[in-house]
């Protein structure tokens, strides 16, 4: 399915650079907190962070924002 351009470079910008320091965080927490403890909860967080941060990175190259697409107002 391809997605129609609903954001403009502005929304695209901040998009990716949210995602880029999601997955910055998300190897942070795996460095620091889930490799040594091996806890449950760690490697959610990680998976969490890891995912957001993965979506923005789509959002910013596609140029298509999941939450305009389902009709809700984004300042950017």
């Amino acid at each position: 399915m391809a997605h129609t351009c609903n954001i403009d470079a502005k929304g695209r910008l901040f998009r990716g650079v949210l995602g880029l320091i999601a997955c910055v965080v998300a190897a942070f927490i795996a460095i620091v907190w889930a490799v040594p403890a091996g806890s449950v909860v760690a490697w959610v967080l990680v998976a969490g962070a890891a995912g957001f941060g993965l979506f923005g990175l789509y959002e910013a190259y596609h140029g298509w924002c999941a939450a305009k697409a389902l009709g809700f107002k984004t300042p950017f």
